[in-house]
């Protein structure tokens, strides 16, 4: 039921420790707008893409997010409402659970990391790179210490589009070797990612 999908998506948004991935109708963010708020709050990277409905009042105009996500899309089209979180869990739906009450249509939750990389490619090669970029956050002040790629991989782009140079200190492990660690350090002169910002 919609109430039960709508429960199910801020409890994992509740969970998340590093990612929240997700696209969402207009007339849902202001329902799951304080999950992401505290999301952001614990640190978490949260991107956010809010399609228009052909239901409901709500339009993306309507709505902000703010404060509530690093990075904000829209489309006006209608779009499949998926969600991802840190490198594990995620939900497929028809946009009719949510915009369409009496709707026969269902939603689709995964546990596991395969299913979550999936979703989250699709959701970034398919949705993200054909949607607007409504609002960026401001990056984090430098010096700052990321422990995750995509944040500072936006914030590097950022700061250079606004003309500061960033110097990088980077502790890298093999994804073979977990327990074997090199450093790297330098000027960042390139970004190449798709999640905020200019795109490359």
């Amino acid at each position: 039921s919609r109430s039960t999908v709508i429960k199910h998506i801020i409890g994992l948004i509740n969970d998340a420790d590093s990612l929240v991935g997700l696209s969402l109708p207009a007339g849902l963010v202001p329902v799951v707008e304080d999950a992401l708020r505290a999301a952001v709050d614990r640190d978490v990277l949260v991107l956010a893409l809010v399609f228009q409905s052909r239901t409901g009042s709500t339009t993306v105009d309507d709505v902000s997010l703010e404060g509530a996500a690093h990075v904000v899309r829209e489309r006006e089209v209608e779009r499949t409402i998926l969600l991802t979180i840190d490198d594990g869990s995620a939900l497929v739906s028809s946009r009719g659970v949510i915009t369409r009450p009496d709707s026969p249509a269902t939603a689709i939750s995964f546990d596991r990391p395969y299913f979550q990389n999936v979703v989250f490619k699709s959701l970034i090669n398919t949705e993200w790179v054909n949607a607007t970029e409504r609002y960026a956050a401001s990056p984090a002040p430098l010096p700052t210490t990321y422990t995750t790629f995509r944040r500072a991989a936006i914030d590097a782009v950022l700061h250079n589009e606004a003309g500061r140079s960033v110097e990088a200190r980077i502790e890298a492990r093999p994804t073979d070797r977990p327990e074997a660690t090199g450093h790297l350090e330098g000027v960042v002169t390139r970004v190449d990612q798709r999640l905020g910002g200019p795109t490359t």
